[in-house]
């Protein structure tokens, strides 16, 4: 993120994609990875002191507008 500040880029918004959500971590290596995503999501806010969208872990990989439409409008 400092690299688009120095290229005189502002940011707004930081977005965390694929979050394992808490009801799908059944067993020790899907809690022990949310864990880490938890941990890494916490250095996210202190470090950037930004907005974080979260988008949790979907099927499919959302390609284009629409699909990006659709999982916002899922939150």
């Amino acid at each position: 993120m400092l690299d688009l500040k120095e290229a005189g880029i502002e940011t707004q918004l930081v977005v965390a994609n694929m979050i394992l959500p808490q009801d799908a971590c059944t067993n020790d290596f899907f809690k022990n990875r949310r864990n880490m995503q938890i941990r890494y999501l916490a250095e996210i806010q202190n470090r950037f002191q930004l907005p974080v969208l979260q988008f949790p872990l979907m099927q499919e990989e959302i390609k284009g507008l629409y699909h990006l439409e659709a999982a916002v409008a899922s939150l």
